[in-house]
């Protein structure tokens, strides 16, 4: 599977708009209760967090061609959701098809981080939502792929580090 950069312009609402409606509309009160319980983050913040959660998967499902990297906040969200396996996987399969798999940032080196930030992440973050808030920070790799995993998962980045 060869990944792509982001074409800039590709805009959600002209690309695929049920898209985003989908993600939006995915409930998360069970999981934003548990991360409260636990203390993953405080009541003040969960909501903020989750828009942020909510536009990674929107990228992710909408653009599955394309890696995404994503801020240390976003990923703890991610990983507690993950954690609700029925409820993730439910997720995936009705809006994206196929399952959204998690690359941790140890797989990759910081160049290849920075540069899905900033050929990927930024470019269509900033299409389809606005300007980037100050907090997100490039630190994981995200791949959907119905597929499943790779043999060779360097092989998916191939196009990032060429350019």
């Amino acid at each position: 599977m060869n990944k792509q950069l982001y074409a800039s312009g590709a805009a959600l609402k002209a690309h695929m708009p049920s898209v985003h409606l989908k993600v939006q509309d995915w409930g998360l009160t069970t999981v934003k209760s548990y991360m409260i319980a636990k203390g993953v983050y405080p009541a003040h913040q969960v909501d903020a967090v989750e828009v942020e959660y909510k536009r990674f998967l929107t990228l992710c499902f909408a653009f599955p061609q394309l890696a995404f990297a994503i801020s240390a906040e976003v990923d703890k969200f991610w990983h507690v959701h993950i954690l609700f396996t029925q409820d993730y996987h439910a997720m995936c399969l009705e809006i994206g098809g196929g399952f959204l798999h998690h690359r941790p940032d140890i797989l990759d080196t910081d160049e290849l981080l920075e540069k899905c930030f900033y050929r990927n992440t930024l470019p269509a973050y900033q299409d389809n939502f606005g300007p980037i808030t100050p907090d997100l920070s490039r630190s994981v790799i995200c791949i959907c792929r119905p597929d499943g995993p790779s043999t060779d998962p360097n092989m998916e980045y191939e196009m990032l580090m060429a350019t």
